[in-house]
């Protein structure tokens, strides 16, 4: 066996978390221990000067040498709090979940490894994904991909009671997701305006060439966007102002860069937001007699006219 060989399959076994002395190097090669010494400085020195992401260590004894990952890989409490949350959203087709539980598991060392998939085994048992039941991480990446290359798009949004089908020509600006569901935010020509269309809606998708890409992604960015709060229906861009008797905290989760102010006299937290008018007009019913808007004006006639509709059906 040439040097070379001994020191690559030396490698190996240290990448499969073998923990060796020079000592054991020297007898399972047949070679001195100093020979097993400068193969192991030889092999410190390519983890020092390469792009690995491994250090050659030893044990606290200083006996034993193994292979230290940098501090980029996953530990036990990352890839469990990973998938609690991949579990909870229940968005992935289980087939998807699953290939990500073992790029999980397989970044783990071996002791956090054995815990992870006890963990995970357990957990996977019943776990329920989402009722459209679709693979959807190719088709997030087909839009990524249009989204990189400044590209628009052709499809045809699928109605769950198929009879309202429709063609779409827009333009990706972003993916999201919200409420076990992931949306890719669309600037629709024929509307002008922003619509965040369900992913697993969408079919019949192909790349298009638009004119004016450039200049609807220059004026709507991702970061924008994001600062309206994800909801499942945007809507038209507004500024709502509302009071909240709840938790502060649930407003400043929901709407990051909102101005919150506790008003002394009522108690309420005096709340200023730029959101999606549809989407946040479900999410303020939702809070009952926690919230009320007091604008604009229009915003909030709209709102006084849901909870009517919503009364006449309790009333009728």
């Amino acid at each position: 066996m040439t040097s070379q060989t001994r020191i690559l399959e030396l490698f190996l076994d240290f990448l499969n978390e073998k923990r060796l002395s020079s000592t054991e190097i020297a007898e399972l090669y047949t070679i001195s221990t100093r020979t097993a010494q400068r193969d192991l400085a030889l092999i410190k020195e390519a983890c020092e000067e390469s792009d690995l992401k491994y250090t050659l260590t030893t044990d606290t004894l200083g006996e034993k040498y193994r292979l230290e990952r940098h501090s980029e890989q996953l530990n036990l409490a990352d890839a469990t709090a990973i998938l609690k949350i991949l579990l909870a959203v229940r968005a992935l087709h289980k087939t998807e979940l699953l290939r990500i539980v073992d790029q999980l598991s397989a970044s783990l060392n071996q002791k956090d490894r054995l815990l992870f998939n006890n963990i995970s085994s357990s957990e996977l048992h019943g776990y329920k994904q989402v009722s459209h039941g679709q693979q959807l991480l190719e088709k997030i990446d087909f839009l990524l991909d249009l989204i990189e290359n400044n590209l628009g798009f052709t499809a045809v949004y699928h109605h769950e009671d198929k009879k309202n089908d429709r063609p779409i020509i827009g333009v990706p600006l972003s993916l999201m997701f919200d409420q076990h569901y992931f949306y890719i935010r669309t600037y629709v020509y024929e509307k002008e305006i922003v619509i965040n269309y369900r992913l697993d809606r969408l079919i019949d998708i192909s790349p298009r060439e638009l004119e004016t890409r450039d200049k609807i992604r220059a004026t709507v960015e991702d970061g924008d966007l994001r600062k309206r709060a994800p909801f499942m229906f945007s809507g038209r861009d507004t500024q709502v102002t509302f009071k909240f008797w709840g938790a502060k905290e649930i407003v400043k989760d929901k709407f990051p860069d909102a101005t919150i102010t506790l008003n002394p006299k009522d108690g309420a937290y005096d709340v200023k937001a730029y959101v999606y008018d549809t989407g946040v007009t479900y999410w303020l019913l939702s809070q009952g007699s926690q919230v009320k808007v007091t604008g604009p004006i229009g915003f909030k006639n709209k709102i006084i006219d849901e909870i009517n509709k919503m009364q006449q059906l309790y009333h009728s």
